[in-house]
């Protein structure tokens, strides 16, 4: 299954065109949180703001998946996504 995550800032969203194979939906929430956060961590040891206020994450068919603020991804250990819409 390939998904696609989508970043939203302030001023302007990031669209991925390619995106990843993984074997499940939870897979790729799980990984792409992970990567994420590693990602946000290294900013801020270098002191640099995260340029996102918003990930979606997109399943092959257009839907979204996981929708998640980064203050809510990164505050804690144990993050929930902000909704996950159905399938229509």
């Amino acid at each position: 299954m390939r998904f696609f995550i989508h970043a939203h800032g302030a001023i302007e969203s990031v669209f991925d065109a390619n995106g990843l194979e993984f074997s499940s939906e939870e897979q790729a929430v799980n990984e792409i949180v992970a990567t994420l956060r590693e990602y946000v961590e290294e900013l801020q040891r270098k002191g640099e703001p995260v340029p996102f206020q918003r990930v979606d994450i997109v399943d092959e068919d257009g839907e979204l998946v996981h929708s998640f603020s980064s203050a809510e991804c990164f505050a804690s250990d144990h993050w929930l996504p902000v909704s996950k819409e159905p399938k229509h």
